[in-house]
């Protein structure tokens, strides 16, 4: 059920060729993955082309009321970051897998609750029949997984981008050969939206009696709710210019806006 679907809630514009409900990226390979990555931005524009242009000024004009803080991590998923070249080199620094990010409302907005499954197969693995939103006031942070992010960051009025507080981010989807949804994912301006990460968890090490080291996690309190899942089920998924550029961010982030709301008022 679609988030716009639920009682209180108020329906997004989802007008929409019949295109738009065929199966993206259902392919193995990265250049599949680059197809459907940008399969789904024309399916974006394709939208855009049939909207008014009362609907298209409703657009983006809330980006800055939401302001990105940092994203979150699980420590039992390395996932290093790159920082650049060194001596003919790729350097990177210890980084790991985001399952979420944390936001801070600007402004007084509605903020979605879908709730990971207990038996979850990925990090998009969503009940979405308990789909809900809740109010968030002006000046609180609030944390959001990945399904709620894509669902918050593709309505009409952010139209994939929050601003708020000078820092930029951009919405963007991958595909996998296993997955046929679409995986929201975050792009930073001018840097790694991985910089300044939370965990989610406490590592503590144990020493067995078998003689073994091992890692034990422990969801942190303030995460329990939206990630402690994660830690029962253990499910976790496997597998001058510059402006130029910037506006380029901006219209590809607006486009799999339109299509991920799209896809979600449908699934």
């Amino acid at each position: 059920m679609a988030l716009s679907k639920v009682a209180g809630v108020t329906p997004e514009i989802t007008t929409a060729p019949a295109e738009s409900t065929k199966v993206i990226g259902a392919a193995n390979g990265n250049s599949t993955r680059r197809q459907g990555h940008d399969e789904f931005k024309s399916l974006g524009e394709s939208i855009g082309a049939n909207m008014t242009a009362e609907e298209k000024a409703l657009e983006g004009t809330k980006r800055g009321a939401v302001a990105f803080v940092c994203a979150l991590g699980d420590p039992r998923k390395r996932q290093d970051r790159a920082v650049g070249r060194e001596d003919g080199k790729q350097k990177s620094v210890p980084c790991w897998k985001p399952v979420g990010y944390k936001f801070k409302a600007l402004e007084d907005i509605m903020v979605p609750q879908i709730p990971l499954k207990e038996n979850n197969t990925s990090l998009i693995d969503v009940a979405v029949e308990n789909a809900t939103e809740v109010p968030v006031k002006a000046g609180e942070e609030f944390v959001l997984n990945l399904r709620e992010y894509g669902t918050l960051i593709s309505k009409t009025e952010y139209n994939g981008v929050f601003n708020g507080e000078g820092k930029t981010v951009y919405l963007g989807v991958t595909f996998s050969g296993n997955r046929s949804e679409p995986y929201p994912i975050m792009r930073a301006e001018g840097g790694s939206v991985k910089t300044n990460m939370e965990l989610i968890a406490d590592e503590e090490k144990v020493h067995t009696a078998d003689g073994r080291d091992i890692s034990k996690y422990t969801v942190k309190p303030e995460y329990a709710d939206k990630f402690g899942v994660l830690f029962k089920t253990r499910s976790i998924s496997r597998s001058a210019r510059s402006g130029e550029k910037s506006n380029e961010k901006a219209l590809a982030a607006s486009n799999i806006a339109r299509a991920l709301q799209d896809y979600y008022a449908k699934n």
